[in-house]
């Protein structure tokens, strides 16, 4: 049964082929189409729908479908806002998120060394080797830690 369903999704594929002009038929086609009723009838409709597109004419389209084109596209360009207002409203945008980061931080009070706890073991391993080494974090650290996904920093 396998077979017999691997023979036929092979001779639809070449059946496929045939008909875009990829490849002619064989005499090994030919026998499976003679005992195969599926694949002659998919032979048949691929045929059908093959003659139906031939028969298809070309349609052109009208004189003015370019004219009204540009025009709509004119008329369109009219209402945006220029690139100017975009790239300054960009800007007003960045400026004002750094700001208020800016008083978030401010806010925080003075940078305080604050042990993080993900870390904080290696550090105090790296400080023992090295007693140049600074095991701390400062809470921009924190924050940048905290906003990445890692856990809450004790303090």
């Amino acid at each position: 049964m396998n077979d017999r369903i691997r023979e036929c999704a092979l001779a639809r594929e070449r059946l496929s082929a045939v008909f875009d002009g990829e490849a002619d038929r064989d005499a090994g086609l030919e026998q499976h189409l003679r005992e195969c009723a599926a694949c002659a009838r998919f032979a048949d409709e691929i045929a059908r729908i093959s003659a139906d597109l031939h028969a298809l004419r070309a349609v052109a389209p009208p004189d003015s479908l370019w004219t009204r084109i540009e025009a709509r596209a004119a008329q369109r360009a009219r209402r945006a806002p220029p690139a100017w207002a975009l790239r300054a409203a960009a800007g007003l945008i960045g400026f004002a998120g750094v700001g208020a980061a800016g008083l978030v931080m401010r806010s925080s009070g003075p940078a305080r060394p604050v042990r993080d706890p993900i870390l904080g073991p290696i550090e105090l391993l790296a400080a023992h080797a090295d007693a140049s080494a600074a095991p701390l974090v400062t809470p921009e650290d924190h924050l940048l830690r905290s906003v990445l996904g890692r856990e809450e920093i004790d303090r």
